[in-house]
């Protein structure tokens, strides 16, 4: 792992030492993968691994990457400073971010057994679960109970236990979707025409590129004033034209290829979602669908519009649903925290996803009020990571309302 780690960060001052030496794909590719998915793999290394292992983690990745990057971004605001400075100070905060994350795996572990004899003397031996996590386990219904935790052996139909990993058959043709999709985006991109929203799009990440201002409001009038805020451009744009920066690519060729990173991470986080479903064939399965049937078919743009803050909304909100749902299955801590950086990263994205979130994951626990017939363990359970969805979420939307 720290080899790899650092080849990335290696790879990433390179980039900074002769910016725009690789041809605009490769470039594009290479920066989208220090600035993102690095740093976000360090949240997964810490335990945030996706249903189905670590073959759907780069969705994940994804996801926990804007979240942070958008993160570092607000700082830059809040110190008035251009955030371009992020291409090289970037290097510093991925570099000690894995480091306290390599220093933690690395901590000798507690003697084996005390764990599970601390907790046997608390009646938790059993499950080897948390308090909490009994708790929340003994107020559902016996019979959903044994449908969340069921096994390979189970009735056909029936989850299966997301301890399990993607395999054989399943595993190729879900690598084999990831395949065409980055191979249908990269022979076409991202639709440029003046029929689609991209030459606003980027207008203005070449305007945040030139300026430093990851908020301009002079992208297409001069002094527009407030009137020059624009709420579909949020964190998202910015971290594009720090990956164009860092590529030293022009921004229109970066939009352009972003897709065939990003198409890839679709099928991913659609897989992980099929997989909570019907295990490593129904992850497959929902790989394929995402490819064949979003916005129609491929003969339409709309899965080619990946790089679209909508669109990046989108497959990060389909990741935050897993991880609701496989939290709620088997509570654990780890996969709640999972659940809130995901859902920071599609409100990093577009803030319109605190509508989708509100709406969903209210009418998920009406459901499941019915379904247990009142206040139950799952209902707990999904109240409290809403809150802490809420919670994280509320002072960005409150900033970008005000501004």
């Amino acid at each position: 792992m720290a080899a790899l780690v650092g080849a990335g960060l290696a790879a990433q001052a390179l980039m900074l030492a002769a910016p725009g030496a690789l041809p605009p794909a490769l470039g594009v590719a290479f920066a989208s993968a220090v600035l993102v998915l690095l740093p976000g793999y360090a949240f997964v290394a810490l335990g945030a691994m996706p249903p189905g292992g670590a073959w759907l983690a780069p969705g994940w990745a994804l996801g926990f990457g804007v979240a942070w990057l958008g993160f570092w971004v607000l700082v830059t605001r809040a110190l008035h400073l251009p955030f371009t400075v992020l291409t090289w100070w970037s290097l510093v905060t991925t570099t000690a971010l894995w480091a306290f994350v390599i220093g933690r795996r690395s901590r000798p572990s507690a003697p084996r057994g005390a764990p599970e004899e601390r907790r046997s003397q608390d009646g938790g031996a059993a499950t080897g679960c948390s308090e909490p996590e009994q708790d929340a386990e003994a107020s559902v219904p016996r019979g959903a109970t044994r449908s969340m935790s069921a096994s390979p052996s189970v009735p056909r139909g029936a989850p299966r236990p997301m301890s399990a990993a993607m395999t054989g058959a399943s595993l190729i043709a879900l690598l084999l979707a990831a395949v065409v999709g980055a191979w249908h985006a990269g022979r076409l991109g991202a639709p440029l025409g003046l029929h689609t929203d991209s030459p606003d799009h980027i207008g203005t990440i070449r305007r945040m590129v030139a300026s430093g201002d990851a908020f301009p409001r002079d992208a297409f009038f001069k002094d527009a004033g407030a009137a020059g805020a624009d709420p579909r451009k949020g964190l998202w744009h910015a971290e594009v034209a720090l990956i164009a920066k860092l590529a030293g690519a022009d921004p229109l060729d970066t939009w352009r290829w972003l897709p065939t990173v990003l198409v890839p991470l679709f099928v991913l986080n659609a897989a992980a979602l099929g997989f909570l479903l019907r295990g490593p064939p129904g992850a497959a399965v929902a790989g394929w669908a995402l490819l064949v049937t979003y916005g129609g078919s491929l003969a339409s743009q709309f899965l080619r519009e990946a790089v679209f803050a909508t669109k990046v909304g989108d497959q990060l909100a389909l990741a935050t649903a897993a991880a609701v749902i496989a939290d709620l299955r088997a509570p654990d801590r780890r996969m709640r925290l999972a659940a809130v950086g995901l859902a920071l990263g599609a409100l990093a994205a577009h803030v319109y996803y605190a509508i989708p979130f509100a709406m969903t994951l209210t009418a998920l626990g009406a459901g499941l009020a019915i379904a247990d017939r009142g206040w139950s363990g799952r209902v707990a359970r999904l109240a409290g990571t809403a809150l802490a969805i809420g919670a994280a979420g509320l002072p960005y939307l409150l900033w970008r309302a005000g501004a």
